[in-house]
């Protein structure tokens, strides 16, 4: 059974980055162009999670049943405790703010449902070198979606519409197809999101092989052990590796900066800087910084100076200021919390799609979307005869908990996330250091946007934890017990 359940599971994490371009093709070709996407496809990856689930259920029930194993597996750390709490308050909150069905159930799958993952998946047995054979499969997934979304950017948007794209770019609506690409304001300059639902979804999907392929140059430099070394069949110190991981980096790189996500920007330069402290000396990490960080630098001072609306985005910057502050107001003004889905991903479901443009912004394009709620200068310009209610987007995962559950809820999520970040660091196997560079990534580009939010990354990152903190929480006598 734990031989299935590792291959849905690399079956799944290597197809969640294409779910969004699959699901869009296959509802044009079932009903034709101009269809939101159909949930029963959509739903595929839950379907796949609950046979994963319902397989690891019963591994945990044949562990249970094992004397030696029951009061192991039964066992709850300090990680176990946060989660658990972090579901009793979910659902004291809900029943205080019940509004419908439809919120709870987006709330679930978006703050609770993931946690459930990896709350489960941590107490199976995962062969020793799963987790390296999974960051196998997501970065050669990493390396496909890097040069589709690359090459997206040569392709007319009647490509994408033939496909069964939206007509429209940049804008999400709940019942309408996918937009195949943003556009900067005002440029015209595409922000390439690949297969996936958007380029801020994409560029932070791509910490992922991104810190596995930077983590993986420093070990094929150094050892012939590292298991991308071993499947390319390259040895340690040669051209033909260092060439390898460089195109990759490049490639990955590109992709990244492409997406035009300064929260992706900022993440990957975090994972970087951690991989020059934690493999470099001093003096290399200065050499380095001479070589590559200050040409960098110089050259995005370069792109500000000449096209500062690609880099500044000054509508965008102010909201990334504005909104969370307002989210921090929500949570003084209810402390308690507003119930879950009242911010974030799930609201975009349960409410209006709006568009906030500049004031005297031209907005005839708009004319014939009567669904759509337009915004010029903050004054609801479209429909008329009717009272808009746009999403609550705090641009910060931690303080959209904190709208949803109050206080508590967000010092249990962000302790959460700090234990974790610990537990991480405190392993001393180098296997695991791509995972500590994934997690940090994604931790700080949270501060930034709802990164949790896309499927792809959060069960992706969900399932690699357990994966790795159950190396810390098994007892060899367990990783051994054969189910």
């Amino acid at each position: 059974m734990q031989r299935v359940r590792e291959y849905l599971t690399l079956v799944l994490i290597g197809l969640l980055p294409f779910h969004a371009f699959l699901v869009t093709v296959f509802t044009k070709i079932i009903k034709g162009n101009g269809n939101a996407p159909l949930t029963l496809l959509a739903l595929w990856k839950e379907m796949l999670i609950v046979i994963i689930l319902l397989i690891a259920c019963v591994e945990v029930y044949k562990l249970i049943l094992h004397p030696e194993s029951r009061k192991k597996v039964l066992k709850l750390d300090t990680i176990d405790w946060l989660i658990i709490s972090f579901l009793a308050l979910a659902l004291i909150v809900t029943a205080f703010t019940f509004y419908d069905l439809k919120s709870v159930f987006l709330g679930i799958k978006y703050d609770i449902f993931p946690l459930g993952v990896f709350f489960l998946l941590r107490r199976v047995k995962w062969s020793a070198n799963f987790t390296h054979i999974a960051f196998f499969v997501l970065l050669m997934a990493g390396l496909a979606t890097a040069v589709i979304g690359v090459i997206s950017i040569l392709l007319p948007s009647g490509f994408f519409q033939f496909l069964g794209y939206s007509n429209l770019h940049s804008l999400y609506l709940p019942n309408a197809p996918l937009a195949a690409y943003q556009q900067i304001g005002g440029t015209g300059i595409r922000r390439i999101q690949s297969t996936m639902s958007g380029p801020n979804q994409f560029g932070l999907w791509l910490l992922i092989p991104w810190s596995v392929c930077l983590f993986g140059l420093a070990k094929s430099l150094n050892t012939d052990s590292h298991f991308l070394s071993r499947i390319f069949s390259i040895k340690p110190r040669s051209k033909h590796s260092i060439y390898t991981y460089v195109l990759c980096l490049l490639l990955i790189a590109t992709a990244i900066f492409l997406t035009f996500s300064r929260s992706a920007w900022i993440a990957s330069f975090s994972v970087f800087v951690l991989f020059l402290f934690t493999k470099y000396s001093a003096k290399s990490i200065q050499r380095i910084s001479i070589r590559a960080i200050a040409p960098l630098i110089f050259a995005f001072a370069l792109i500000i100076i000449i096209a500062p609306e690609v880099v500044l985005r000054a509508a965008s910057s102010v909201d990334h200021i504005r909104k969370p502050i307002e989210g921090i107001y929500s949570m003084v003004q209810n402390p308690l919390g507003k119930g879950l889905s009242s911010a974030g991903p799930a609201s975009n479901h349960l409410s209006d799609s709006c568009v906030f443009l500049p004031d005297g912004a031209d907005i005839s394009w708009a004319k014939d979307r009567t669904d759509l709620c337009v915004f010029a200068g903050g004054i609801q310009m479209q429909p008329i005869g009717k009272i808009c209610s746009c999403p609550f987007v705090t641009e910060n995962w931690y303080i959209q908990i904190g709208v949803e559950l109050g206080f508590i809820g967000f010092l249990i999520f962000s302790s959460l996330i700090v234990l974790i970040l610990m537990r991480l660091w405190k392993i001393k196997d180098e296997s695991y250091e791509e995972m500590f560079a994934i997690f940090l990534g994604v931790s700080i580009s949270a501060l930034l946007l709802h990164s949790f939010e896309d499927a792809a990354l959060a069960y992706t990152v969900w399932i690699l934890l357990a994966t790795v903190l159950c190396k810390k929480y098994l007892s060899k006598e367990v990783e051994n017990f054969d189910s």
